[in-house]
């Protein structure tokens, strides 16, 4: 049986060949890559590949830390919301405050999450126009009064909708706070 060129493998190959070859059966093989892989130990490449690695998995793992570290406060902010009346309630207030887009040649108004989709209806010149736009942004809150180049119309953010009917989808009962339907029942029982 002829022999691999295992000059022409990577570190990686050499050593999953390595831990992959049967040395009862082929110790001339095992005897070769074991050859190969001291080579690249002795002229500084094996030393060079385990620092690249050591530094990839670092990459991953800072990357890893810095997606924890952005995801942490949608996850509290959530359990936040489920758990908790008042953060409830001040979540589906700041959302609400979310739905409406106003404008007109002397006032604009708009508080925006991240993501909006807005159905809009404005007048410019007397007639109705009727659309749609979607933003992704920070987001934040926009009040501008004054002589302002709007036409008159409004707007309701469809993503604000949904957010609030994922916060009631998803929201448990508290403590002392029954189902719609164990309220129903109490009721009919008195």
């Amino acid at each position: 049986m002829t022999q691999p060129d295992y000059s022409k493998y990577s570190i990686p190959e050499l050593q999953e060949a390595l831990s992959t070859v049967d040395e009862q059966k082929y110790p001339e093989t095992k005897a070769a890559i074991e050859a190969e892989l001291q080579k690249r130990k002795d002229s500084g490449e094996y030393e060079r590949h385990i620092q690249e690695r050591m530094l990839e998995l670092d990459r991953r793992e800072q990357g890893r830390r810095r997606l924890a570290r952005a995801a942490r406060p949608w996850v509290a902010g959530y359990g936040l919301v489920r758990d908790r009346r008042w953060g409830h309630g001040l979540a589906v207030t700041v959302i609400a405050l979310q739905l409406v887009r106003l404008q007109s040649e002397s006032l604009y108004f708009s508080l925006s999450s991240a993501i909006s989709v807005y159905l809009y209806g404005v007048i410019p010149e007397g007639n109705f126009e009727f659309g749609v736009s979607a933003q992704i942004n920070p987001g934040g809150l926009q009040v501008l009064v004054g002589d302002l180049p709007y036409a008159t119309g409004a707007g309701i953010n469809l993503f604000a909708i949904f957010l609030i009917w994922l916060l009631f989808a998803g929201r448990r009962p508290l403590p002392g706070e029954g189902s719609i339907t164990e309220d129903r029942t109490k009721e009919s029982a008195e």
